[in-house]
């Protein structure tokens, strides 16, 4: 079953603007309008979101035990390396390029005149992305004759294996990346369109697919290493997720037991001074002993102190494993 991803799914805003402050600090920060704080996040316009969720969405694959940042001394550079790899401008004046593997490096060339181009090569394996509309292919020629078209690109590109460019992401094959030959390539982006060629739909392919990733390597055993690392490190930062989606939803419920809990206290206490309003000194404390609902009242007031409390707590270890897994997710 192919599976597209959308690494912002299940993912609160919170967490996202955590990830992508760690990346820009300047531009997601409170002076910005981008406070972390509850009310700050209530108060996100859709845009501010929409901007999150993309930044979001293009750091996310490269966040993870074998993330590291390349950094180059010149912005043109980085902006050629984030054209190139992820068809977008980074923000102005990055001078880092996010990637993923061992010891990966960057390899600059000339794809025409002016046209500075990087590829990735982790170990011995080069990877590049080719978006079709760099090629000035179009959905409706892709539409009209898929075989030929890709088949031209790869005489072009010169791919060994290739996998399919999905937004900012590639597409997914029982939760790993899907490479195959340019034939495997063509039998499958022909499949997707039959599957997901109603033009009406959300679905349809014209709105995801977006390009092709080559890679190229002189030893196929070398490119079977890199696909294991690849698998490796997806699975170990999908679990690293998984935690961290099921610490937000814990801090989320227990944030909302303690506002239910206090606002319940505050009532309790309400209802035990109107109670008491017009009892005075020692006859105050002799009603409080033999007043049934007095005594209830004492009791509901110190179990529920006692649990919020123990909410407190609860909430507390949970913000700091939150805390220690994103810095993990960002390191």
């Amino acid at each position: 079953m192919v599976r597209f991803e959308d690494f912002a799914k299940g993912i609160g805003y919170d967490e996202r603007l955590r990830l992508a402050r760690a990346y820009y600090p300047k531009e997601f920060s409170a002076k910005e309008g981008y406070s972390l704080t509850r009310k700050g996040l209530a108060a996100l316009t859709t845009a501010q979101k929409r901007k999150i969720t993309k930044n979001y969405n293009i750091i996310r694959p490269f966040i993870g035990a074998t993330s590291q940042k390349i950094y180059t001394r010149s912005p043109t550079k980085a902006s050629a390396a984030w054209r190139s790899l992820f068809g977008i401008e980074p923000p102005r004046g990055t001078l880092f390029v996010p990637v993923v593997g061992n010891e990966p490096r960057l390899e600059y060339y000339e794809e025409g005149e002016n046209d500075l181009r990087v590829r990735v090569r982790d170990e011995n394996v080069g990877i590049t992305k080719h978006f079709f509309e760099d090629y000035g292919i179009d959905q409706h020629d892709l539409a009209r004759d898929a075989a030929n078209i890709l088949q031209d690109l790869h005489n072009t590109i010169g791919g060994a294996r290739y996998s399919i460019l999905t937004g900012d992401h590639m597409m997914t094959q029982g939760g790993a990346v899907y490479v195959g030959t340019i034939d495997d390539i063509i039998r499958q982006i022909v499949r997707l369109q039959n599957k997901y060629g109603n033009e009406k739909s959300k679905n349809n392919w014209r709105e995801w697919m977006f390009g092709l990733q080559a890679y190229n390597f002189d030893d196929i055993d070398e490119f079977s290493d890199y696909r294991e690392e690849q698998r490796e490190t997806r699975s170990a930062r999908r679990e690293l997720t998984d935690k961290l989606s099921a610490i937000n939803k814990n801090i989320a419920d227990t944030k909302e037991r303690i506002l239910i809990n206090k606002d319940a206290l505050n009532d309790f206490k309400i209802e035990r001074t109107m109670l008491l309003g017009g009892v005075r000194g020692k006859q105050r404390s002799q009603f409080v002993k033999t007043s049934k609902i007095a005594k209830n009242l004492n009791a509901n007031i110190k179990r529920l102190d006692k649990t919020i409390k123990k909410s407190v707590t609860t909430l507390n270890k949970n913000v700091k494993a939150q805390k220690s897994i994103t810095k993990l997710l960002i390191t």
